[in-house]
């Protein structure tokens, strides 16, 4: 836990103890996962899983009143950890897959009114996002196609609306594709270690993309504190 604290030194009494609880939740309720069987480590799983997520919150500070719609949510990273440090920002998970379940109820346990959970594909939803987030769950120009239609044009965050996307490296070639897909498409790439120093994050990425004509609002590198 120390390791959040050491990014984020304003949290409330509420969300550390919130944050303290996400470990215990999820060891409990994903047991049978190997992907968190592996994470049984405190120290790990706040690194790989909540740090991970905040990487978002270090990019950008959203104001209140955005709604993130997140595509692949799985049992809800990164918007649970999301959704404790921005308690005025309104996060829909999305998934298919039955594990979503388990953000569920994870969301219910915290009492975060800040959440929605859908299961289903997001092609579905009929809902206005500022921002779509995904972590590793297809191409960039998938996400884009799927959910293109539900972007707001109502900006008032320090960036245009648009995609903040999650993986382990992004080619080229894929950010190549989006661009061909639609030459108005702005793509920035943000190496994770230029977020924090822990060596787990030298080789993550995350790219930010938008639409030109839809933004009113110019690109801008921000310094990280």
């Amino acid at each position: 836990m120390d390791i959040i604290l050491k990014y984020f030194k304003n949290l409330s009494a509420l969300q550390v103890q919130q944050l303290y609880t996400l470990h215990l939740l999820y060891m409990n309720l994903h047991s049978n996962n190997e992907r968190f069987n592996a994470r049984k480590d405190i120290n790990t799983f706040y690194i790989k899983e909540v740090l991970y997520a905040y990487s978002i919150g270090r990019y950008i500070d959203f104001k209140a009143g955005t709604r993130v719609l997140d595509v692949g949510s799985g049992p809800g990273f990164p918007c649970i950890p999301l959704a404790v440090l921005f308690p005025q920002i309104q996060f829909t998970m999305c998934d298919y897959a039955n594990n979503i379940q388990i953000a569920k109820e994870v969301s219910d346990f915290l009492d975060l009114k800040n959440t929605v959970v859908y299961q289903g594909k997001v092609q579905e939803l009929q809902e206005k996002y500022h921002f779509v987030s995904a972590r590793a769950v297809a191409y960039p120009e998938e996400i884009y196609i799927w959910t293109k239609h539900m972007l707001s044009e109502d900006n008032f965050n320090d960036k245009p609306n648009g995609y903040l996307l999650f993986k382990d490296d992004y080619l080229k070639k894929e950010i190549r594709q989006l661009q061909n897909l639609d030459s108005e498409i702005i793509v920035e790439e943000i190496e994770l270690s230029r977020l924090y120093d822990e060596n787990f994050f030298d080789r993550q990425k995350m790219i930010y993309f938008y639409k030109k004509s839809l933004n009113n609002l110019a690109i801008k590198q921000d310094k990280v504190a």
